[in-house]
């Protein structure tokens, strides 16, 4: 049987309230360590759909620019040679 003095004991069960506290401060750490993660990721991944979708977007728009180009040349095409049959029938009534 053991007896140990009221300070002892007073002492003991501090100590262990401590070890207890650090234990539950490890554990908040812990978890919001694992938050700080997970939100990180998150954050990864809707920056890499953010860029994603930035650069679809400069794709629309450089094919839609190519298309206008396309059908402009094609416009200047058709009006060029509508000049020369033109000229050539003028040229023939000569």
């Amino acid at each position: 049987e053991t007896t140990e003095s009221a300070s002892v004991t007073a002492l003991r069960e501090a100590k262990a309230e401590q070890l207890r506290a650090l234990a539950e401060a490890e554990r908040t750490r812990a978890a919001a360590d694992s938050i700080l993660a997970a939100a990180q990721a998150e954050y990864q991944q809707a920056l890499a759909e953010y860029q994603q979708a930035l650069a679809e977007d400069q794709a629309f728009e450089t094919e839609k620019a190519r298309a206008k180009f396309e059908a402009q040349l094609e416009a200047i095409l058709l009006e060029a040679q509508n000049r020369l049959l033109e000229a050539q029938k003028e040229n023939n009534r000569l």
